[in-house]
C-alpha cells in the first residue's frame, strides 16, 4: 500500500522515483477534478515492465450531495466509511510533499 484514506505513505523500492508516483496520481486527481475529488488508498503492485497496477482504491469527496456525502456516506457513519471528504482531503496534503514530477506537471497547490 503506497497511500492510505488517512494520509499515511509508505515506500516499497528502492527507486525515490517509482514511490513518488502514488503520491502524485493522487494530487494530480485532485488537480484535475477541481479540487473535489481525491483518489488514494493506493495498493497494487509494481514492476518495471508493466508499471503499477492499483487495486481497491478509495476516493475522497470534498462536496455533498442530498445532505450526505457521495454514495450514501453520511456524517453519522462518517468514521466507518472510507470516504473521509474534505478532511481526508486534508489529510493527504498534510502529508504529501510536492515532487518535481508534480510541478513538471503544472499540479494545483493545495492551500491548506
Amino acid at each position: 500500500k503506497w497511500n492510505n484514506n488517512g494520509g499515511k505513505f509508505s515506500t516499497y523500492t528502492d527507486n525515490p522515483e517509482v514511490d513518488e508516483i502514488p503520491q502524485v496520481f493522487s494530487h494530480f486527481t485532485w488537480s484535475v477534478t477541481d479540487g473535489k475529488e481525491l483518489v488514494c488508498d493506493l495498493q497494487g503492485v509494481w514492476n518495471r515492465f508493466d508499471g503499477f497496477t492499483f487495486t481497491d482504491p478509495v476516493m475522497h469527496w470534498s462536496t455533498t450531495e442530498r445532505g450526505g456525502s457521495r454514495h450514501g456516506n453520511s456524517q453519522k457513519n462518517h468514521r466507518r466509511n472510507v470516504n473521509k471528504g474534505q478532511s481526508g482531503i486534508a489529510a493527504f496534503f498534510a502529508t504529501h510533499t510536492c515532487s518535481d514530477l508534480c510541478r513538471k506537471m503544472g499540479l494545483r497547490r493545495f492551500i491548506k
